[in-house]
């Protein structure tokens, strides 16, 4: 399955999630969570057909309180104001950052021209000032005002986290497998991992083997994997697992999985996990 060359390496969410940080290599965009939510690709903003996109008034302080992968191709985003119906493709989200200024200031003038506010909800307009020939910058002096609060946000924890020597067996389509790999805390505080999604699989499910009193060994579902400070963790078959069920497509030496690992402070961590 060949990889959406517009598919980022990297989703996270900076402490406050008032913004959402997307890295593709060594690009790096900052997307402000109101904006996001103002150029949402649902029906609700954008309509149902040309000239029906809606302007979205009082979004000012609006964070995002959830992201869900969807497949290999989208994320789900939910906002803390509710709104969850949009899904921001790859190439939505790498239009959103390339455009980011001129979309933002045809956002601003469109509000002016409609007399609303973005600190008070007001009810939504047709919105005719966004075509396709936009080409307004907005100056680094305004700018600044807006992404300023962003600028001082640090890199959480789970960013910092070692990946190291991921890898998972080869296995026909249907099969389980488990993902062995290292993850090492270089930083102070605890980073737990609470699951993980693939396109590759139908499920994931963390578990760990251990023997009881009477020396039986018991596989325990986990809910999460605590990494403490200056720790290292190991996920070994048989051991601690992050196990992939029922694989969707055969896994080929050679290739590689997309693993996305979802963290307790609502970070998402996509790996490339080898194939051995």
């Amino acid at each position: 399955m060949p990889r959406d060359p517009l598919q980022p390496d990297e989703l996270r969410l900076p402490a406050g999630k008032a913004a959402l940080v997307v890295r593709w290599g060594d690009d790096t965009a900052t997307l402000p969570a109101e904006f996001l939510r103002v150029e949402s690709p649902s029906a609700e903003v954008k309509g149902h057909g040309p000239g029906q996109a809606r302007l979205v008034s009082g979004k000012r302080g609006v964070t995002i309180a959830g992201l869900e992968p969807m497949g290999a191709y989208a994320v789900k985003i939910t906002f803390s104001d509710g709104h969850a119906s949009g899904l921001y493709t790859w190439a939505l989200l790498k239009r959103l950052a390339d455009e980011q200024e001129s979309l933002w200031q045809a956002y601003l003038d469109d509000m002016d021209r409609a007399g609303l506010s973005r600190d008070r909800t007001g009810a939504a307009v047709l919105r005719k000032g966004l075509g396709a020939g936009v080409a307004l910058v907005l100056g680094l002096a305004a700018f600044s005002a807006y992404a300023a609060p962003l600028a001082a946000v640090p890199t959480p924890a789970p960013m910092l986290l070692l990946v190291e020597n991921a890898h998972v067996p080869q296995a026909r389509a249907g099969e389980d497998v488990a993902v062995t790999m290292s993850l090492a805390n270089p930083t102070s505080q605890t980073i737990t991992l609470t699951g993980a999604a693939t396109p590759f699989a139908d499920h994931t499910l963390l578990q760990r083997y251990a023997k009881t009193d009477t020396g039986l060994v018991q596989m325990q579902t986990l809910n999460a994997v605590a990494i403490e400070p200056h720790k290292q963790v190991l996920f070994v078959p048989g051991a601690l697992e992050l196990r992939l069920l029922q694989v969707t497509t055969a896994l080929q030496t050679g290739l590689e999985v997309p693993l996305t690992l979802r963290f307790a402070d609502g970070t998402l961590r996509t790996v490339r996990v080898d194939i051995r």
